[in-house]
């Protein structure tokens, strides 16, 4: 997905801009959860092939999750 930019908050969600988009806010962004992150996202890496885009994120609380593009609300940490 080359329009997409992803990002990691210091609240430990996942944000997701679409530059296609004229919004200045992120077109996706995942829910606050203790399913997934709770502390700083500090790494944020986009893996796959182009069709199927997951992304590998890295968080100060310990924990490695991995999220797909279509379903940031369900993350496996």
């Amino acid at each position: 997905h080359p329009n997409l930019v992803v990002g990691g908050t210091y609240s430990g969600q996942i944000v997701l801009w679409d530059n296609r988009s004229h919004r200045r806010t992120p077109v996706q962004r995942t829910p606050l959860s203790a399913a997934a992150h709770t502390h700083p996202v500090y790494c944020v890496n986009v893996v796959g092939t182009q069709n199927a885009n997951n992304l590998i994120t890295v968080s100060t609380d310990g924990r490695m999750c991995s999220w797909s593009l279509d379903m940031l609300s369900q993350p496996q940490c």
